[in-house]
């Protein structure tokens, strides 16, 4: 109001004009600070009155995923982020990852590396009276995951070439090790469900080998590999016999 100073935070170097920088590389260039345009703001005659034409974007459901079809983009998407978990079908999923169908079809995920026919695998939860977890390819169910924990499958395969095994050896005194065996009737504490078995405890004192210990100190017993100490058991027995009949 009285006298010219020089602290003003405008700058003009005959081409354009700085805001808070004396070195202005636009016509107008605004640095170090905001812009306030409560009246809108224009470019190359397209005004714009709040952030929402600006982004053109449509209103969606909270953490919903937008979707563009190529010309737009669109809020109807399946996809969903609450912050700590991804939802495909619910818009506030419980894991990292939930997928969920609300009718109609089963909740299913499909993976496909190549483009051909017969290489189609998924995943479902079946929508029924099973209620299982299925897996399977070209839309042929190749296992089932009951929720009692039983599993179904064409076939079972156990790695047995000779090539990946050193150290073999024939099992010696099978019939004893058998008779050390306690096969037993019990009901599964889970699920209610009657069952036989051995208690792996007990064979673990006779086939270490056959038993695996987890990080809990729960233990589980290679069922299926019990089968060459019975052969073996048998064969022995076998031999027994055949003494007892020469000498009658």
């Amino acid at each position: 109001g009285a006298d010219w100073l020089a602290n003003s935070v405008l700058y003009n170097n005959g081409t354009n004009i700085g805001i808070g920088t004396v070195g202005p590389d636009y016509k107008l260039d605004v640095q170090n600070g905001q812009v306030n345009a409560s009246g809108g703001l224009c470019i190359a005659g397209d005004c714009k009155t709040a952030w929402s034409e600006v982004s053109n974007l449509p209103t969606g459901t909270s953490g919903q995923t937008l979707r563009h079809d190529g010309a737009d983009w669109l809020a109807n998407s399946v996809l969903y982020n609450n912050g700590t978990g991804v939802g495909i079908g619910t818009t506030s999923p419980n894991y990292r990852l939930h997928v969920y169908q609300d009718s109609g079809n089963n909740a299913e995920i499909d993976i496909q590396s190549t483009s051909a026919a017969d290489s189609h695998w998924g995943i479902y939860h079946a929508r029924d009276e099973t209620d299982e977890l299925r897996f399977w390819k070209n839309d042929a169910d190749q296992i089932r995951f009951d929720d009692d924990g039983s599993i179904t499958a064409f076939r079972f395969l156990y790695s047995s070439d000779k090539n990946l095994k050193k150290d073999i050896k024939i099992i010696e005194n099978p019939l004893s090790l058998v008779n050390q065996l306690q096969g037993v009737k019990f009901t599964w504490k889970e699920n209610n469900l009657p069952s036989i078995g051995l208690i792996a405890q007990e064979v673990e004192k006779v086939l270490p080998e056959l038993v695996v210990t987890d990080s809990k100190n729960n233990k589980y017993l290679q069922y299926a590999n019990l089968t060459a100490v019975l052969i073996e058991a048998i064969k022995e027995l076998s031999q027994q016999v055949e003494q007892l009949q020469a000498k009658n």
